[in-house]
This record gives C-alpha cells, structure tokens and sequence, in this order.
C-alpha cells in the first residue's frame, strides 16, 4: 500500500489490489480513481507537472489521475 499526501492536502492511497483512492476530508469520503488495468500498485509519486508514477506489476507507469 502507498500512501500520499498532496501539496494542497489530498491524500492519495494506492493498494496492491490496483485500486487508487482519494480523499479530502481527512478520510470521511473516498473517492475511486478509474483504472484501466487493476495490476498491483507498491507506489504512488507525484510528479511536478501534476501526473503520477506508479511502481508496480507493470514497472513503472506515468498516470494521470482526477483528485476529487
């Protein structure tokens, strides 16, 4: 599991399962980022331009993701 927190206060999980959520009431709601493969996520980096790393089962991947 990969766990971040955003410049602006959302925090981003990433599991094992593939499954990406965020939340931005410090976990009250949580909403699910769509992904197009489910494959394993150990690691979840922002990158400056606003896009997200992911390490996992398919090496390393540039995703963008919609923080709600």
């Amino acid at each position: 599991m990969s766990a971040t927190v955003t410049a602006d206060g959302v925090l981003v999980l990433a599991g094992l399962d593939g499954a990406i959520v965020t939340t931005r009431d410090g976990g009250e709601t949580f909403a699910l980022a769509p992904q197009e493969d489910r494959r394993k996520i150990a690691r979840l980096l922002p990158t400056r331009d606003g896009a997200w790393l992911a390490f996992g089962e398919n090496g390393v991947n540039r995703l963008t993701l919609e923080v709600k």
